[in-house]
């Protein structure tokens, strides 16, 4: 199973739910890409890292088989999210 973790930098002024909703945007496209790159991969793990200054920690991992998201192809449904990284980030 291909794992790919994206690092995802805060912007300025940028509050944690407009990162988290760019972080599910970034994995969205980072699934869609695996699958549409190799038709023999079943599934895929994405881990986006936000960072913010000197802090990296994960905020959401999305996993899952291609039946699955050819079902239904929306990050919400699929991903874990770590709900201590918004304070872990300063945010």
């Amino acid at each position: 199973m291909p794992r790919q973790e994206i690092e995802l930098s805060r912007r300025q002024d940028e509050s944690y739910d407009v990162l988290l909703r760019r972080a599910e945007g970034v994995a969205r496209s980072a699934v869609q890409r695996v699958f549409d790159q190799d038709i023999v991969v079943t599934e895929v793990a994405i881990t986006i890292v936000g960072k913010n200054g000197g802090t990296s920690v994960p905020i959401l991992r999305l996993q899952v088989t291609r039946q699955l998201w050819q079902r239904e192809p929306d990050p919400q449904r699929w991903a874990t999210y770590f709900p201590m990284s918004r304070m872990l980030l300063g945010l």
